[in-house]
């Protein structure tokens, strides 16, 4: 087995949603994608997660399923958006993510 390094790597980013909300938006993703994987100190300052692509699927379905409840979250917590535009932009970060990995990455700056 030898080391090797990558040629080409790009990232690109795309969007950029719910401004000064990482600590909300990130419990929210952990509370509901058990197998997010958040990189920092804590869950709350967090500025990369890795969230299985499914996981993001099943999380639009129970945001449908359980409408008031995700509901109350967004007013509870100040976010700006109606539930259709969240599962609008899980969306997006489902179908706009790398498709070759089984999770999509999140970065916060």
């Amino acid at each position: 087995m030898k080391l090797h390094h990558s040629p080409i790597y790009q990232v690109t980013y795309g969007g950029g949603y719910f401004s000064h909300q990482t600590a909300e938006l990130n419990y929210y993703l952990h509370d509901n994608c058990h197998g997010a994987h958040f990189d920092g100190e804590s869950i709350e300052t967090a500025e990369h997660v890795e969230i299985p692509r499914a996981e993001l699927a099943n999380l639009i379905a129970k945001i449908c399923y359980n409408h008031r409840e995700h509901e109350q979250w967004l007013k509870d917590n100040g976010i700006n958006c109606t539930l259709d535009e969240m599962i609008v932009i899980i969306s997006r970060w489902i179908a706009e993510s790398d498709q070759r990995n089984d999770y999509v990455v999140l970065t916060w700056f």
